[in-house]
């Protein structure tokens, strides 16, 4: 559901899945993601904020939820057979979550 808000998804998903449930009022949100057989679940709440997922995943399972009231938020994530879950409420606050995992398995 968008009001006055301006929402952009760019996905390319290779045997994965990707739900992004978003509700924007005024605000912009940024969702770039490369899944290949992973999980991606992205619920956000904008109200005059600013979101930005970018996220690459192999093998990996991602959740984001957030609620964004005049703030800003910034997600990057790449995911190597890893697991990562984001839940955030910002009220006038700015955000930022880098995060590099990998799971190697040498026999």
């Amino acid at each position: 559901m968008l009001v006055g808000g301006t929402e952009d998804v760019d996905s390319m998903l290779v045997g994965g899945t990707e739900d992004v449930d978003s509700m924007l009022v005024g605000g912009t949100e940024d969702v770039d993601s490369m899944l290949v057989g992973g999980t991606e679940d992205v619920d956000s709440m904008l109200v005059g904020g600013t979101e930005d997922v970018d996220s690459m995943l192999v093998g990996g399972t991602e959740d984001v939820d957030s609620m964004l009231v005049g703030g800003t938020e910034d997600v990057d994530s790449m995911l190597v057979g890893g697991t990562e879950d984001v839940d955030s409420m910002l009220v006038g606050g700015t955000e930022v979550v880098d995060s590099s995992r990998a799971v190697l398995f040498i026999f």
